[in-house]
């Protein structure tokens, strides 16, 4: 895996902090900062990871507490960046936008692909496109992206908005039509039947949390991203179809019977189960990627393929794979369907 660090030559001794630097991708962006010779804030509610790190200031704080956010940002400032991976509201925007008022030069939000209006009328989706969400989610992650745009980029100061979408890694779980839960590895270990949204011909793309990690380094200090909004996404296309055999292949057993089941039907029969593939999954996921190549000198790393083993693999390792019996709301739908 190569780390693209071209656009980091100028910030020896910068300050970088990485509000969230304990979760999935902080953790990876720190992990690649520390490669360079950034000075590297992570402010958190569990500094544990960093404790023996000498290039790492682990800060104790909760985002929520915008005291102590505002006591980081003005006693180690002034900051080349600071990264925001957990801005969900638009109070904790304001907050941010109040506390590094006069303090830095960038700021790159964390952002979602679940902003934009499903379905699309066009592919791949574009970030001028409409924000009108279907989900809470991400009609939350609308109102911090411009908030930032209407009072932070006024302060003279630059912002460079990044939404991933669905990502892999050692430490994350295998998404499916109806959630996240491990119990589906072990129903397609056992050859029971599995469901898919629609005819699972819906393209959904995504990205190992390496790629993603790499993106918001390549934008820290890089003038060609202030003021931009780039995808986090990759160039890979699966069918849902697709993306169960190679979960499937990646357990090394044959695929068992895929019973097809409507969206609407899935979401009328189990609201919360069927939620997400109703409002997302059931629509295509294929993002303009142009920009982050062109602006970020991206390039992917890690296969989709690769990166769907190597999850299933460490959930299989770490025997984090669940009794499909376990799950018994899933055989309720499937009785549901079949009625």
């Amino acid at each position: 895996m190569i780390i693209n660090n071209k656009k980091m030559n100028n910030l020896n001794n910068k300050k970088v902090l990485i509000i969230g630097g304990t979760g999935l991708i902080g953790h990876e962006i720190v992990k690649q900062l520390n490669k360079s010779r950034v000075d590297i804030y992570s402010l958190s509610r569990g500094i544990s990871k960093y404790s023996g790190d000498q290039q790492v200031k682990g800060l104790l704080g909760d985002r929520k507490d915008y005291k102590r956010l505002y006591e980081v940002i003005s006693q180690y400032g002034p900051w080349e960046c600071i990264i925001d991976m957990v801005c969900f509201k638009k109070d904790d925007a304001n907050a941010l936008i109040k506390a590094s008022k006069g303090s830095v030069k960038q700021i790159i939000l964390c952002s979602t692909t679940s902003v934009y209006e499903k379905p699309s009328d066009v592919y791949p989706i574009k970030t001028n496109f409409s924000l009108n969400s279907n989900s809470k989610y991400g009609q939350s992650k609308v109102e911090c992206e411009q908030a930032f745009q209407n009072k932070f980029v006024n302060q003279g100061c630059f912002l460079t908005i990044i939404r991933p979408g669905q990502m892999f890694s050692q430490s994350s779980s295998i998404l499916h039509s109806l959630g996240s839960s491990s119990s589906f590895l072990d129903r397609i270990i056992k050859g029971k039947k599995i469901i898919v949204h629609d005819n699972g011909l819906s393209l959904w793309s995504s990205l190992h949390v390496f790629d993603v990690a790499n993106i918001f380094v390549s934008s820290i200090g890089n003038k060609a991203a202030y003021n931009k909004i780039y995808h986090a996404t990759g160039n890979e296309y699966y069918s849902w179809l697709h993306y169960y055999h190679e979960i499937a292949n990646s357990l090394k057993v044959v695929i068992p019977k895929i019973v097809q089941v409507p969206s609407a039907k899935l979401f009328k029969i189990s609201p919360d189960r069927g939620k997400q593939a109703f409002e997302s999954l059931q629509y295509h996921g294929i993002y303009d990627m142009n920009p982050t190549i062109n602006d970020l000198n991206y390039k992917q790393s890690i296969s989709l393929s690769d990166s769907i083993f190597e999850t299933v693999s460490s959930i299989k390792q770490n025997k984090e794979i669940i009794s499909y019996e376990s799950d018994v709301e899933y055989d309720h739908i499937l009785e549901s369907v079949s009625k």
